[in-house]
């Protein structure tokens, strides 16, 4: 990097970088030098990120919950179930505080049924890539995470050698470090780095079921494991591409079948899109929040990750207790696949319990149902989760039109649709075009990848020389590539991408340059009191761009690379032009790569 002598900060993670320039001066060399750098397949600005909630405030806000409920014998024992409409609503206690509508009974996701058909020991790790999560909850702590290579290694020693110290509960990429969660002298968050919102989001996956306290988790009849994965933070819990990368890297490494995405941009950002694509995760995306003027419509307003449209992401509005779209929820009839419960929802923050609201609140809903899902076949692709859980939903006439499924999350029947579920193994490699355009110095090649299985295109790399698919070592090895790279280095090149389901393509390209002036002839023939000049010309490897000429004797740097001279329109690779009077003619012909050649006529 010593071109880049006025750059204050470089940070490496695999093969992303983080720059930071002291200047707009320098920041506008490197805007202008780092796509010429063959490695470097994305050049962007770093995106910021916010949560996709509104905390509620006030007397239904950060508080005890304990006042009495009747009780229901039916029903989980723990303290504050009977507050959990969106497992159970029975239209009582449960009011949509948006404006103070009734609550509908049956508008839950119908968790009772499932958990009563389904439970499993199979271990499901979900990360929750969000602010920080309290893993010392009483409520939450038998569902953590645990890295036991950390935990019974040694402190201070990345005993797993994955780069990541004492990384024991998951790591925190805000603050670069294993802390997780931030306290108070008194157990509580830490105001300045807040770490409810991802507490709260884990709560509502994976709290502890039947255990006389707290709430009750979705997929608590399972053996779900928790990754709490930090990448937002502050007091305000903001994040940017770069830290999210990292994160989604790190949870796919350690094994997380599922991310709860409860965080937005409107930026589209292809950083994000390629880590979401290469991490073999299923995302569940809230599809983000209005709170003043009332939710956008995705089809026409974008935000990401909600928006990407990928085979392994699925995107989750908000419904109040009423069964109606939450009124600050994002919508949209393409974009949004199915409503979860999102308005008044109770969880656990940190060494606490509050109400929360927001779509970040309805995306682990649906995050907790898919990961049922996985416990009961570990086989399927994220792509056949996205079907499933969008076709398992219960009916809401006032979801048409806001959401494609027209309904809400309903866990029971995804679990009866996914015994149904026939699943078409993917066998079919991706394919892989790749066209080549020669300049003097480099070429560029114009990719593209696609994949035509029943899953999706996961990664693509590229290595100069011819290698076998082995060599790549599903994405270790090899650069990543976007749709369009340039080459400095004339030879052989393996590009290679594989799929969800595992399955591989290589294709070998040979790089040339094109150092050679176009082929062109000119002959006069004349008719009459005019000369008829025949003009040939051709470039058999980049093409033709610019045919010219003046009148005199003139050199190719007076033609100012083909921008100066009357221009001449090659049909077919010929043209016949008409001059009046005898004299000195120069011809200028120039390729697309640069190369050109004069060629001097006289007419006597």
């Amino acid at each position: 990097m010593d071109q880049f002598p006025d750059f204050s900060t470089v940070s490496f993670d695999e093969d992303m970088a983080l720059i930071q320039t002291r200047s707009s001066k320098a920041l506008k060399e490197a805007l202008e030098l780092l796509p010429t750098i063959e490695e470097i397949s994305v050049v962007q600005p770093d995106y910021s990120y916010s949560l996709a909630d509104s905390e509620i405030t006030g007397e239904d806000g950060m508080m005890d919950l304990t006042d009495e409920d009747s009780y229901y014998p039916v029903l989980p024992d723990d303290t504050y179930f009977t507050k959990q409409w969106g497992l159970y609503n029975d239209g009582g206690t449960a009011i949509s505080t948006a404006s103070q509508r009734q609550a509908q009974a049956g508008v839950d996701i119908n968790i009772l049924e499932a958990w009563t058909s389904f439970q499993s020991s199979k271990e499901v790790i979900v990360a929750v890539v969000d602010t920080g999560v309290d893993y010392k909850h009483s409520d939450l702590k038998q569902n953590i995470y645990i890295n036991s290579a950390e935990l019974n290694g040694t402190k201070g020693v990345d005993d797993d050698g994955n780069g990541y110290v004492d990384d024991i509960y998951g790591w925190d990429f805000y603050n670069n470090d294993a802390s997780v969660c931030h306290y108070d002298t008194s157990g509580k968050a830490y105001d300045g780095d807040d770490d409810n919102h991802g507490t709260h989001c884990a709560g509502i996956i994976a709290a502890s079921t039947g255990n006389g306290i707290g709430i009750s988790g979705v997929a608590s009849n399972i053996n779900i494991k928790i990754l709490p994965v930090k990448a937002l933070g502050g007091s305000d819990g903001t994040s940017n591409s770069y830290t999210l990368a990292q994160s989604i890297r790190y949870a796919a490494a350690r094994g997380a079948k599922i991310c709860n995405a409860s965080w937005t941009t409107y930026d589209n950002d292809a950083v994000l899109k390629n880590a979401i694509l290469e991490s073999n995760m299923l995302f569940i995306c809230a599809s983000g929040n209005n709170m003043t003027s009332g939710g956008d419509n995705l089809d026409s307003k974008s935000c990401y990750p909600a928006s990407f449209h990928l085979a392994n992401t699925i995107t989750v509005g908000a419904i109040d207790s009423d069964g109606r779209l939450s009124y600050y929820s994002n919508y949209g009839s393409k974009t949004v696949s199915l409503a979860a419960p999102g308005t008044r929802i109770v969880s656990t923050i940190v060494g606490a319990y509050a109400y929360m609201s927001g779509t970040s609140m309805a995306a682990p809903f649906v995050t907790g149902v898919a990961a049922m899902i996985y416990a009961k076949n570990s086989q399927l692709y994220p792509s056949d989760l996205v079907k499933i859980l969008a076709g398992s939903v219960t009916s809401l006439s006032n979801l048409n039109g806001k959401v494609s499924s027209g309904g809400m999350i309903n866990a029971s029947a995804a679990l009866k649709n996914t015994d149904s579920y026939v699943q078409t193994k993917d066998t079919t490699p991706p394919s892989i075009s790749v066209k080549v355009t020669p300049y003097q110095k480099y070429a560029t090649a114009t990719i593209s990848v696609k994949d035509t299985g029943s899953t999706y295109l996961v990664l693509s790399r590229y290595a100069k020389g011819k290698k076998s698919a082995s060599y790549f070592k599903n994405g270790q090895n090899g650069t990543t590539f976007g749709t369009t790279l340039k080459l400095k280095s004339a030879g052989d090149y393996t590009f290679y991408a594989m799929d969800a389901a595992g399955n591989t393509k290589i294709k070998y390209v040979k790089i040339t340059f094109d150092t050679k002036s176009p082929s062109v002839s000119l002959k006069v023939k004349k008719k009459k009191k005019r000369y008829q000049v025949t003009i040939k010309a051709k470039d058999s490897q980049s093409g033709m761009k610019y045919v010219r000429y003046l009148t005199g004797r003139k050199k190719a740097s007076q033609f100012k690379n083909g921008k100066k001279g009357k221009k001449i329109t090659l049909k077919s690779s010929k043209s016949v032009l008409t001059l009046k009077k005898k004299g000195t003619y120069s011809f200028y012909f120039r390729d697309k790569a640069g190369n050109s050649i004069v060629k001097v006529l006289k007419i006597k």
